[in-house]
């Protein structure tokens, strides 16, 4: 794949991605439902799952920032993209932290991660590229299922609500890229909800 059609693939896909991005700011400005969390629950409940949240988010950190510095992107777009994905993770560990914080629980030191498991093996772009996006993907899964299947409280509810499109964007703009057809598709949700209660 050229170069320009790299560029415009990403300048396509990433205003897509903007437009699900947007979405994360109408679920912040909107309180989560009561009759989708457990009346009675405390933040105790949902507590160990909300740690394992920010430990992915360091995790996806770490990785990335070791991916941006292999010298392995050779194209500005894509390492553009990995930059601001990687604050993005950085925003949402911070999230996380500030919901253990205001309940009294250890936060997570991002220092302290290790990166995903495959990040010795990458010796190109493209294999920079296919381990952002399973780690986009393992991100998206996981936030979903919290919501529909595990988070007790309204607190951390909202939390996973605004960083599920987030990781979901970031999922799509690397199909994207990666030249998957159909990058919108039945199956990425049936991916996503497999195993589900």
């Amino acid at each position: 794949m050229g170069d320009n059609m790299e560029r415009r693939i990403f300048v396509r896909s990433l205003a897509f991605s903007g437009g699900l991005l947007g979405t994360a700011g109408i679920i912040q400005r909107c309180k989560s439902s009561t009759s989708s969390t457990d009346e009675g629950a405390t933040f105790d409940d949902d507590v160990e799952l909300v740690k394992a949240g920010a430990e992915f988010e360091a995790m996806g950190i770490k990785t990335y920032e070791i991916g941006a510095a292999s010298g392995l992107i050779e194209n500005t777009a894509v390492l553009d993209t990995a930059v601001a994905y990687m604050n993005d993770h950085i925003k949402h560990l911070e999230a996380l932290n500030n919901l253990l914080k205001s309940f009294g629980h250890e936060q997570i030191d991002p220092s302290n991660a290790q990166p995903a498991e495959g990040v010795a093996n990458v010796t190109n772009e493209i294999d920079v590229i296919k381990l952002a996006l399973s780690v986009e993907f393992d991100a998206a899964t996981f936030y979903y299922s919290g919501i529909i299947n595990e988070i007790k409280t309204a607190d951390a509810r909202r939390v996973f609500a605004n960083i599920l499109p987030v990781e979901t964007a970031h999922f799509v703009t690397y199909k994207n890229v990666l030249g998957f057809e159909e990058t919108i598709d039945g199956a990425l949700f049936s991916e996503l909800t497999s195993g589900l209660a």
